[in-house]
């Protein structure tokens, strides 16, 4: 699957859309960094040899990943 297939995809799943915004114009001032950072790791991840199954599976990874950190932040945070 194609990079643009994949972002479209994830852009479906997120409030805005903004996912999309930021994989258009990389550079653009679209206020969300979160947009930004997945538009950007499925851009880095994405391996279109691989099949769809196989590069969906890294990027969720990826993210969960990421989820994982963010949890560990906020329950930093908590303790504040």
């Amino acid at each position: 699957m194609k990079t643009e297939a994949l972002i479209a995809i994830a852009s479906s799943g997120y409030d805005d859309g903004l996912i999309q915004d930021y994989y258009d114009d990389p550079l653009g001032e679209h206020g969300d960094g979160l947009a930004a950072f997945i538009a950007e790791e499925i851009s880095e991840l994405t391996e279109e040899d691989l099949p769809s199954e196989d590069q969906a599976v890294v990027i969720i990874t990826a993210l969960k990943r990421a989820k994982d950190q963010i949890d560990g932040v906020i329950k930093a945070l908590e303790g504040v």
